[in-house]
């Protein structure tokens, strides 16, 4: 209230809000911070909470705003993150062979991209090897690691060991829900842990009623997503 024109400050603000779940007024704020005159982080960090916000919920208005939102940036900007939009909406949408997912240069900018287009093509092609060798070189970057380590438990599980991907994604699971009280970003990698972890224990004998609870929280942290529908044999 004391400094309504500090960039970074209203940009927290409106992250700390969608981190507690009130996602009007968060995005409302993020959104609002882009015009502030102050010195502070780019328009990266406001588009980037508001594309894995809308996409994370599965949310048609949102996507739809936060399209306006990005058309009064500079063209290039624009155009960069128009396609990061849809890779990542897609992505959750379980949309892994549409080519707004495979196609796209994923930059240098935001790394996490990169996680999740490996997801994507995995999904399509089965490939455990090359997975499993990519999810390794990610997990070298700190900023990534955790997402990384996700991709790497999912690939574990499709290849039949679901106590390793159990054991991995509750680990990273832990890790994120940590981050995820300062980094919103980490918000939304929490149901995918979620999910995966979910998985896993559905293919373990005896923890049938864990799976269900597992899933049942990461349902509710990602509506509209992959990974709210029912799983199928």
């Amino acid at each position: 209230d004391r400094h309504p024109g500090e960039r970074d400050l209203q940009l927290r603000l409106g992250e700390q809000m969608l981190i507690a779940g009130r996602r009007v007024e968060g995005r409302e704020i993020v959104a609002d911070s882009v015009n502030l005159a102050s010195s502070g982080r780019n328009h990266t960090d406001q588009v980037t909470m508001m594309i894995l916000d809308a996409a994370v919920h599965g949310s048609v208005s949102d996507r739809e705003e936060t399209r306006r939102f990005v058309a009064n940036l500079s063209a290039t900007h624009a155009i960069e993150s128009w396609e990061h939009l849809d890779l990542v909406w897609f992505f959750f949408q379980g949309k892994w062979d549409d080519q707004r997912v495979l196609g796209i240069d994923t930059g240098t900018v935001h790394r996490w991209l990169r996680v999740l287009q490996e997801w994507a093509r995995f999904e399509v092609e089965g490939d455990v090897e090359r997975a499993l060798e990519r999810a390794s070189e990610l997990e070298e970057t700190d900023e990534i690691r955790e997402l990384a380590n996700v991709l790497e438990a999912r690939v574990r599980l499709w290849a039949g060991n679901p106590e390793a991907a159990c054991q991995l994604a509750d680990t990273t699971l832990r890790n994120l829900e940590a981050e995820c009280r300062i980094d919103y970003q980490a918000c939304a990698w929490v149901p995918l842990a979620e999910w995966v972890s979910g998985r896993a224990l559905s293919e373990i004998e005896g923890r049938e009623a864990e799976a269900g609870a597992m899933l049942a929280r990461a349902a509710e942290h990602a509506p509209g997503t992959f990974i709210a529908r029912p799983v199928t044999p």
